[in-house]
């Protein structure tokens, strides 16, 4: 199981692989259907640092540290407030995709409402997480608009009770 720490956004191809900067953490099994990257820049019980966790979804191959997407695809992003003080601040989450290389077909999440921006998405969660705990999973469903092929990177911010930030390399190839 591979997993992969992003902020996420609705996007249809995702690779995996973390900035230089971020400290990561990388697991891996032979579980080939649930392959994850989980990349963090904070730890789970740091102050002010919203955890931020993307798990790959139907249609993305896992190769090497990359996602590998050749048709339609989904992923899910998993944000965890803050320890301490109890959050107030709704949660902010823009995922930034490449160009023009992903569309987004939809958004699935219990209390998630989510925009597209020229960047990629923009979603909000209003309501506060208990310090640690996760809030309610977003799921997105994307897809390449056109053939194409390209190595690019997407990545995450979350913002509001703290703040949180993760990428992953994503090789698109529709070209087939």
């Amino acid at each position: 199981m591979v997993t992969v720490l992003l902020l996420a956004a609705c996007a249809p191809t995702n690779t995996g692989s973390p900035p230089s900067s971020t400290p990561t953490t990388t697991t891996t099994t032979s579980d080939a259907e649930q392959p994850t990257t989980t990349t963090s820049d904070a730890p789970p019980s740091s102050e002010g640092e919203v955890k931020v966790d993307l798990a790959k979804g139907r249609g993305i191959t896992l190769v090497g540290d990359h996602w590998y997407i050749h048709t339609s695809f989904s992923f899910t992003v998993t944000m965890t407030a803050p320890q301490g003080e109890s959050p107030k601040d709704p949660l902010n989450v823009v995922v930034s995709f490449p160009g023009d290389a992903v569309t987004v077909f939809s958004t699935d999440g219990e209390g998630w409402s989510c925009q597209d921006v020229e960047t990629g998405l923009s979603c909000t969660h209003a309501d506060p997480a208990k310090p640690g705990e996760a809030w309610p999973v977003l799921t997105v469903n994307a897809g390449p608009p056109k053939k194409t092929t390209q190595n690019e990177s997407l990545s995450v911010e979350a913002s509001g009770p703290g703040k949180g930030t993760a990428s992953v390399q994503m090789d698109l190839d529709t070209s087939t």
